[in-house]
């Protein structure tokens, strides 16, 4: 407070946020504790679905097929979501750490692209690779990147029409390895480009696949915890390409300047 120009006191608001972060830790314990619930049922469910369409049991036909696989394709999204939320709840309680260790690109990708498989077959999609052979190793949690690549591939596959294209590159530039995955698919606004990368964002490009908004939210949080970035160019109707980057194991880096 001011008077004739001279700081005669001072006046100091506090709020009080005990209750909200209180109310915030709560709904981080309930979401955790759904999704516990909910992951294995879901499992049985998708289990008991392929056993289906493996033709093991019973064989199916027409509609019977049709209607196996609807239910298999729901239950597996839906497990998605559940462990997307677990991890969300994981990563904003801090209880997610990295176990850092040198990894290849190349190997990730491959574990990563492994589960999709069944899907890239499903729609006819073309799947391009290119890492170079002489790429440098990354220090990352392995685990966690390789999840990265398959949230990517997983919703290029999405985005994607049938019999379009998905490809993958890597390469080494300024002591990091950088990642895409880009797709043919219906493509992002601009103006939406920061959005998806919000918690819970919706956001769809011409298509009518929707998501909870939670796998790229995941996604900026693993890459921003090894120090990278991750963004993302395209246009409607001209498909998407999603980048990041990760560090290159120092010792990796010094061979390659040598």
């Amino acid at each position: 407070m001011m008077e004739d120009g001279k700081l005669v006191g001072t006046v100091l608001l506090v709020t009080d946020v005990t209750h909200y972060e209180r109310a915030d830790r709560l709904k981080t314990q309930f979401v955790a504790t759904v999704s516990h619930e909910f992951r294995n049922p879901l499992t049985s469910i998708v289990m008991a679905a392929e056993l289906l369409l493996a033709g093991k049991q019973v064989e199916l036909s027409g509609e019977g097929l049709a209607l196996t696989q609807a239910i298999r394709d729901d239950a597996q999204r839906l497990t998605r979501l559940v462990s997307n939320l677990l991890n969300l709840s994981k990563l904003e309680e801090g209880e997610i750490k990295m176990e850092l260790e040198s990894a290849r690109v190349c190997e990730m990708v491959t574990a990563a692209i492994g589960p999709l498989e069944l899907q890239l077959k499903e729609k006819g999609i073309k799947l391009n690779i290119e890492i170079p052979e002489d790429l440098p190793n990354v220090l990352v949690d392995a685990t966690k990147a390789t999840w990265i690549v398959t949230n990517l591939v997983g919703n290029a596959i999405r985005y994607t029409p049938e019999e379009g294209d998905i490809n993958i590159f890597a390469w080494h530039r300024d002591r990091k390895v950088f990642i895409s995955v880009c797709d043919s698919g219906v493509g992002i606004e601009p103006s939406n480009h920061k959005k998806i990368f919000d918690k819970y964002a919706q956001v769809k490009g011409n298509g009518s696949a929707g998501g909870a908004g939670l796998g790229l939210a995941i996604a900026k949080e693993i890459v921003e915890a090894h120090g990278g970035r991750i963004w993302v160019e395209s246009d409607l109707d001209k498909g998407a390409c999603f980048k990041f980057t990760l560090p290159v194991k120092e010792e990796e880096e010094k061979i390659h300047e040598q």
